[in-house]
């Protein structure tokens, strides 16, 4: 072989482990908490879930969460979010009676990427479409910047914390929203996690919104079945205002 195409056999090996990096990667996934891990996926990963909420009467079953990454460089994932299909229950109180009214609906989807920065920082960006049912979508592209920065505290232990800003389309023209959270991790064995987190929401500059911000705290747990499959569950409730909880669990795997 002549060194030039001796040349270009190692430019070609070197790119290639370059775009699939090294399958020894711990599994890390960006659920079941709120808060973004700032871990870019070697290889392509499939993320679930299922969330019951019930707030004010109104029980809410969202069933999918998909989120598939794909790991394209060291630096660089592809994020697809299909998020989920929506089963709404509410009582209805009349004269002769209660009953119930149940309604179906599907959730818009999502586009992104994340570039990872350093180890203990990454950005996410993710552009919403308004693809949903009409109960659920809205009404226009959200484009989303989200900060993830993360930092290990001691063998076992590690803290995340997410700052992000959308564009909210609405009536009267689009809105800014930021969120921002703080998650708390503990390792308690090679393959159980627990974390808690606090995180909340914001509409910027809506002074006589109905809801322009919301609070929340929630727990769980991870358990790695395999090194390739993790269930977890979790439970939380919103903390600026009354009989609004939630609880779910979650499925990822990766080939």
């Amino acid at each position: 072989m002549s060194m030039r195409r001796r040349t270009r056999a190692v430019c070609a090996s070197a790119l290639v482990l370059y775009a699939w990096p090294a399958h020894a990667q711990d599994l890390t996934s960006d659920r079941p908490d709120f808060t973004e891990s700032t871990v870019v996926v070697s290889r392509p990963q499939l993320e679930s879930g299922y969330t019951f909420t019930r707030t004010d009467g109104v029980s809410r079953h969202s069933v999918g969460e998909l989120l598939l990454r794909l790991g394209v460089s060291r630096h660089v994932e592809l994020r697809v979010g299909a998020n989920s299909f929506v089963v709404t229950r509410a009582r209805t109180f009349t004269e002769t009676g209660t009953g119930a009214i149940n309604t179906t609906a599907v959730e818009d989807i999502s586009l992104g990427a994340k570039v990872g920065l350093s180890p203990d920082a990454a950005i996410i960006i993710t552009a919403g479409l308004p693809t949903g049912s009409a109960s659920e979508t809205a009404d226009g592209v959200v484009p989303d910047i989200l900060l993830s920065l993360s930092r290990d505290l001691g063998e076992i232990a590690s803290v995340g914390l997410n700052s992000s800003v959308a564009s909210q389309p609405g009536p009267g023209g689009r809105r800014a929203e930021a969120s921002g959270s703080i998650a708390f991790g503990l390792g308690v064995s090679a393959t159980t996690g627990l974390f808690a987190e606090a995180y909340g929401t914001r509409v910027l500059g809506a002074k006589n919104a109905l809801r322009p911000h919301s609070v929340y705290a929630d727990a769980g747990i991870t358990r790695k079945l395999t090194p390739d499959v993790q269930l977890d569950a979790r439970v939380g409730r919103r903390l600026n205002a009354d009989a609004e909880w939630f609880a779910g669990v979650g499925l990822v795997t990766r080939w």
